[in-house]
């Protein structure tokens, strides 16, 4: 049984900190509350992959913040996997924001949304859909807002919906307001992809009102076969499937914990490593101080994992459709 000493050393990744950054996380913690905003950022991208909890939540408790991290999302450079940081800036700023709350932080997730999605979805392998579900209840009307531009890419546009059903479920007096809003969408959309990926986010609500709605469109083509059965939609509807809240509304700072890190670190730098790297250690064993280590190298007992994909992302097959409507394995 771990010590809470140990438990909290690894969430702070403290190891990891110390054999593949130029710092040393004992020395770092004493020194970030005295950091200005500027500075704490700068730490952000010289981390690359390994930015904890403590360093993630102290830069969303100042009030310039987003200032700082709009400036990350503005430079071309940060987001290139060989540019600044790594490329790894961009993605911690889009768990931070949602950490931030205000309405500054959300116009610049929803932003990011807009014109960097394909740029997320290429680095983070779960679900991001529930970020903008913690902005609460004061979010609602720019979520509404984005949500009606025509011109947004369907899937980003979807993700979108998916955390205004869910802060419905939470907010109930708003859930009329929200559900109309996306039966509305499905009327007068024309974009089908959009329309038939929200078909099941508006069956969420397990409102019948909703039923001759999703039918017409079904029967206008406005939904199409391909992306949802009606048979599907009726089925969530009479509550045969449930729904999985807190898929939605997975808490940002996850992101920063240290199972988060090492399977970003496997799924994403796996296939870039050279083939004598399998032969080495990525994870410093205390115990192997006498040992020739790199601290880019990875276990040879550690099995290389399958990159992951997000349930409301395109199914990799290339369908088109979501990947939990196509090959995503049931149950799951």
């Amino acid at each position: 049984m771990e010590n809470n000493e140990t438990i909290e050393e690894r969430d702070d990744l403290e190891d990891l900190i110390d054999d593949n950054t130029d710092y040393y996380w004992n020395e770092l913690q004493e020194v970030i509350p005295e950091m200005d905003t500027l500075s704490l950022i700068r730490t952000m991208v010289e981390l690359e992959l390994f930015v904890n909890k403590t360093l993630a939540l102290e830069i969303s408790k100042r009030d310039d913040a987003v200032f700082h991290l709009r400036k990350i999302i503005q430079d071309g450079d940060y987001w290139e996997y060989d540019g600044l940081g790594n490329g790894w800036a961009p993605i911690h700023t889009i768990f931070i924001l949602p950490l931030i709350k205000n309405k500054e932080a959300l116009q610049l997730l929803l932003d990011i949304f807009r014109y960097r999605r394909k740029d997320i979805t290429n680095r983070i392998t779960g679900e991001v859909s529930g970020l903008f579900y913690h902005f609460g209840e004061n979010g609602i009307k720019n979520l509404i807002e984005f949500t009606k531009d025509e011109t947004l890419e369907p899937f980003g546009r979807a993700e979108t919906i998916i955390s205004l059903v869910a802060l419905a479920k939470t907010h109930s007096s708003h859930k009329e307001e929200i559900m109309r809003h996306i039966s509305n969408l499905i009327e007068t959309t024309d974009d089908i992809t959009f329309a038939s990926l929200i078909a099941d986010d508006l069956a969420a609500f397990q409102d019948k009102s909703v039923l001759p709605i999703l039918k017409k469109a079904f029967q206008d083509g406005r939904i199409i076969n391909l992306f949802i059965h009606e048979k599907e939609v009726e089925s969530i509807i009479n509550g045969n499937t449930p729904y999985e809240m807190e898929r939605y509304t997975v808490d940002p700072l996850t992101h920063f914990s240290r199972e988060n890190i090492e399977d970003l670190y496997f799924e994403c730098y796996d296939d870039d490593e050279d083939e004598d790297i399998e032969n080495e250690s990525f994870l410093v064993d205390e115990e192997e101080d006498d040992e020739e280590i790199y601290s880019d190298t990875i276990k040879p007992e550690q099995p290389v994992k399958q990159k992951k994909v997000g349930r409301n992302a395109p199914c990799p097959c290339g369908s088109g459709k979501k990947y939990k409507k196509c090959c995503l394995p049931k149950g799951k």
